[in-house]
C-alpha cells in the first residue's frame, strides 16, 4: 500500500537519493536548500509517495504563470524509485498534483519531458496527456 503526503525536511535525504535516479547530480545539502526555497513558495508543493515506510517517490508541481495564456498547473518532477515503477505510484503522485489542480482552480497540468525519455512519454500518455508541441530549450549561464 502506497500513501502520498506533503514533503518535509526529513525526506532531504530520500529526495536526493531518488533526483540521482532521475539522472541528476544532486548532493543532500543542494536538494536541502532548493526543498526549502520551495517550501517558502504559496504555489508550489512537493509530495512524497511512502510504500513499505519508505519514500518511493516525489513529485514536485508549482503554479505558473504567462502573459500569454491563463496561468496553469505544471510538474517540475516526477521520479519514482526504480525498483517500485510499475506499481501505480507515479500514478498516485499525478493524481495529487490533479487534485491540487481542481483544489487551486486549474483547469490545465503539463508536464515537460525530455525527448530522450522515451517511457516518460508513453506514462504521461496512458494518463490521457496529450502532446502539444515539441521545443528547445536555450540557456544563458551567467559568469
Amino acid at each position: 500500500m502506497t500513501t502520498i503526503r506533503s514533503a518535509h525536511p526529513g525526506d532531504i535525504l530520500s529526495l536526493t537519493a531518488l533526483t540521482i535516479q532521475l539522472g541528476y547530480a544532486a548532493e543532500e545539502k543542494q536538494i536541502e536548500i532548493r526543498f526549502n526555497r520551495i517550501l517558502q513558495e504559496r504555489e508550489h508543493l512537493v509530495w512524497v509517495a511512502i510504500t513499505e515506510n519508505k519514500v518511493s517517490g516525489w513529485v514536485h508541481a508549482f503554479i505558473t504563470h504567462r502573459i500569454e495564456s491563463d496561468s496553469f498547473v505544471e510538474i517540475g518532477g516526477l521520479v519514482v524509485d526504480d525498483r517500485k515503477r510499475g506499481n501505480g505510484i507515479g500514478q498516485q503522485l499525478v493524481a495529487a498534483v490533479h487534485q491540487w489542480a481542481i483544489q487551486t482552480k486549474h483547469s490545465k497540468v503539463r508536464v515537460r519531458s525530455n525527448v530522450l525519455r522515451q517511457q516518460a512519454h508513453s506514462f504521461y500518455q496512458k494518463m490521457g496527456y496529450e502532446l502539444n508541441k515539441e521545443q528547445k530549450v536555450f540557456d544563458f549561464v551567467i559568469s
